[in-house]
């Protein structure tokens, strides 16, 4: 039976979640979003919504973007530092709603 990486299990975390809103205020907003095979960014204007930017990202990009998102809510959040996947993929499962 082979075991699938942390790396793995939050990509496919992330594609069966399909949307992920980074960051929602009153001015602007960052979403990130998996939609027909491809990893999307989006930034926009809160007031209008409406994008400023989209672009399309790649695994690896994507997948370092997520981290970098979990370890900074951890340590805001739960006062945690997050230093590898295996700690971010235990982190996404028990804060699912983060």
């Amino acid at each position: 039976m082979s075991k699938l990486s942390s790396d793995a299990k939050i990509m496919d975390w992330f594609r069966q979640k399909g949307q992920l809103i980074i960051e929602g205020n009153k001015e602007f907003y960052v979403i990130i979003e998996y939609s027909g095979g491809k990893y999307i960014y989006r930034f926009g204007d809160t007031i209008t919504n409406e994008d400023t930017e989209v672009k399309e990202m790649q695994e690896i990009e994507l997948l370092e973007y997520l981290k970098a998102h979990f370890v900074q809510k951890a340590k805001v959040f739960k006062k945690l530092r997050l230093r590898s996947s295996d700690e971010v993929w235990s982190f996404i499962q028990e804060n699912p709603y983060i």
